[in-house]
């Protein structure tokens, strides 16, 4: 719907509903068995470790219960908005102001069978996603030639169904353990386990019940800020500031019980994540769980020249900075790993995990350029350059975790690689023309590795929260830990700080397109 008063005021408003469904098969069908050769079973409740004559086994999808998924999750959300653009005639309509409030609600499916589980078990109104945004434009002498502008928002995530897949009864996944007393593997399935049976965990509890009431949705703040200016009728200039902050997420939280590993739907830092003397769920004996951070800021310089005489390019300059604890949803929305054990988020010497993250690259350079002859060919290039992402040694606890802190082993190497393009068009007749497109990717067939092994050990090593809490320290020579307690073996790994996941080789694609 949209309203024009006198060329002033633009309002706009609209309404929305969506549905997003994920029909999703991924169940063994057949029993699955692990041997753990010359390793021993840990007892969780107790830190207690056996091992048969040759380690242990582990059963999925055997008698204990199913491994897998079968789900077909359904949410839906409905909502509206009301935008302004104005320009007031008092300032000779230099200024333009925008102004406007989206609002939504959303609400998140169960899976349970049980009927005393069949309500949502996350639920959000229209007044807990209000999401305002303001900004503003300013020609300064009037002619569109100079430009300042900012803007503030706050947005909100649309929830993944991969959380309620997951935390609400869509995965299962029951273990039966054994110990492993002869070398015949062949001995074991179908029924049959010749192994001491040692435990059965359930490693996926359901969270129905575990869902912090007072949740929350995953929200971040935007602040940007910027001024444009026109050099020439062809080439402008700009320079942008940009500032993200995460207000909330929604992760599960985990705490390792006797039976296996509870998980509670929480925003980390608020609510259940609390220690119980703060109203929370948590042992009061663990560190307070860390609000989850993630602070971007970028300072953008852009040199554009607009298409004129055959050719148009341009040229930009990113610096930014990328910190914080949380990574974002980039890997498994809403399930990441960081909070699945709270020592996941403290270094071995009890210092939180906080530093530059995953994605943080402080320099980004782009350049892009294009020639178009009379005679119908054009030729075209876009090259980037950037610094390499952190890299930081991780130890196996049993999760993998940053024990000394983020970008200890320094960064990925810096990366530099380039695209080209060619397009001719060829006049058949007044009607009809052929075009012909090569676009080649990675043209210099650079190998540069963008990843670097981080892990350090290939066997676990597995502490009581009292050994954590305490600090520990790490022998890389000896390949031991020591607690307050006790000395730890521990198996290193070969591939630690090795490259590899090397950018893609160079690769070219051809086109034809018909033109009438």
């Amino acid at each position: 719907y949209y309203i024009n008063f006198g060329g002033e005021h633009a309002l706009k408003s609209g309404i929305q509903w969506i549905r997003l469904e994920d029909d999703t098969f991924d169940s063994a069908k057949y029993e699955a068995i692990f041997f753990g050769w010359d390793t021993d079973f840990v007892f969780l409740d107790t830190g207690e470790r056996v091992r048969g004559k040759y380690g242990n086994v582990g059963i999925y999808a055997g008698d204990a219960g199913p491994y897998g998924m079968v789900a077909n999750p359904v949410s839906t959300r409905w909502a509206f908005f009301i935008q302004d653009s104005w320009t007031p005639s008092f300032l000779n309509n230099r200024l333009t102001l925008n102004m406007g409030i989206r609002a939504e609600s959303e609400s998140i499916p169960s899976f349970s069978s049980l009927p005393e589980y069949q309500d949502d078990p996350i639920s959000f109104g229209f007044k807990d996603k209000l999401a305002p945004r303001l900004g503003f434009i300013y020609d300064l002498f009037g002619d569109s030639s100079t430009k300042v502008f900012g803007s503030f928002g706050i947005y909100y995530d649309v929830m993944k169904l991969n959380m309620a897949k997951g935390s609400f009864g869509g995965w299962e996944w029951y273990t039966d353990y054994y110990t492993l007393d002869h070398w015949d593997w062949t001995q074991w399935g179908n029924g049959n386990y010749p192994g001491t049976y040692l435990e059965t965990y359930n490693w996926r509890i359901p969270s129905f019940d575990t869902t912090d009431p007072d949740l929350k949705p995953m929200s971040q703040s935007e602040l940007t800020f910027g001024f444009e200016q026109q050099l020439t009728r062809d080439v402008s200039t700009s320079v942008r500031i940009i500032h993200n902050r995460l207000l909330y997420a929604i992760e599960d939280v985990g705490i390792l019980g006797p039976q296996g590993e509870n998980y509670y739907i929480a925003n980390p830092g608020y609510g259940y994540t609390l220690p119980e003397s703060q109203g929370g769920l948590f042992d009061d004996e663990l560190p307070v769980s860390p609000k989850a951070k993630r602070n971007y800021w970028a300072v953008n310089l852009n040199l554009d020249k607009r298409f004129s005489n055959n050719w148009v390019g341009g040229f930009s300059y990113t610096w930014s900075r990328l910190h914080g604890n949380y990574d974002g949803l980039s890997t498994s929305p809403n399930t990441g790993r960081v909070w699945d054990q709270w020592y996941m988020n403290w270094t071995r010497d009890m210092q939180e995990l906080v530093g530059p993250l995953t994605a943080d690259r402080p320099h980004q350079f782009k350049a892009f350029g294009s020639y178009a002859f009379d005679f119908g060919l054009t030729l075209g290039l876009f090259a980037r350059a950037m610094s390499g992402t952190p890299v930081q040694r991780t130890m196996s606890l049993p999760i993998s975790t940053m024990i000394d802190g983020r970008i200890t082993e320094g960064r990925t190497p810096f990366l530099f690689t380039a695209d080209a393009y060619t397009e001719y068009n060829l006049k058949i007749t007044d009607k009809y023309k052929i075009q012909l497109n090569l676009n080649v990717d990675n043209i210099f067939n650079v190998k540069t590795a963008q990843r670097i092994f981080e892990g350090m050990s290939q066997t676990s090593v597995v502490m009581t929260n009292e050994e954590r809490v305490a600090g520990w320290s790490y022998d890389e020579n000896n390949n031991t830990v020591t607690t307050i307690n006790r000395t730890i073996e521990w198996v290193p790994d070969p591939r630690f700080l090795m490259e590899y996941d090397f950018y893609q080789p160079i690769n070219a694609r051809v086109g034809v397109k018909i033109i009438f």
